[in-house]
């Protein structure tokens, strides 16, 4: 369904079909990069905030279910809902910029929610809601600045960092 839709998306936008391997390797590279930065992020975090849960278990450990899921969050929160949001907040009036960062926070903060919703959503715990909406706002601006291709690839690299470490 995201390959549909991402054809889909690219035959509206009437872009022209390329394949570069060079462009796709360094794309692969950067995922990677920005990925060990956000694990520098949590690890740092770790240090700083050594509130374990309730069990002992630590909060990285806890945080990652499986790898996948950084494609289908940043297919549903940062290529359908920031735009979304962005293009409301516009709507209201606001100026591009405004609108950019409210995009920005709120989608962050519906990432960093969802986390606790429904019958799997953990319990709430203020760290891991900290981290998750750091991790909202750092991917949010990586779509921003860098695209979705990044963005998800730097968060499925993030998530098999974490699940394998």
């Amino acid at each position: 369904l995201t390959i549909v839709g991402l054809l889909a998306w690219h035959h509206v936008a009437h872009d022209r079909w390329r394949w570069n391997a060079g462009v796709l390797v360094a794309m692969a590279g950067e995922c990677v990069f920005w990925a060990a930065m956000l694990m520098g992020i949590a690890r740092l975090q770790d240090r700083l905030w050594p509130l374990l849960l309730a069990d002992g278990e630590s909060f990285i450990a806890r945080i990652i279910a499986y790898c996948g899921a950084g494609l289908y969050e940043e297919v549903l929160f940062r290529l359908l809902l920031l735009p979304a949001v962005y293009w409301l907040v516009l709507q209201l009036g606001a100026s591009t910029a405004v609108a950019t960062w409210q995009a920005i926070i709120v989608s962050s903060l519906l990432f960093s929610l969802a986390h606790y919703v429904g019958p799997l959503g953990d319990a709430f715990n203020p760290y891991s809601f900290t981290f998750r909406f750091l991790a909202g706002l750092f991917f949010a601006a990586l779509f921003s600045v860098r695209g979705f291709g990044i963005a998800a690839g730097s968060h499925a690299a993030y998530d098999m960092l974490v699940g394998l470490g």
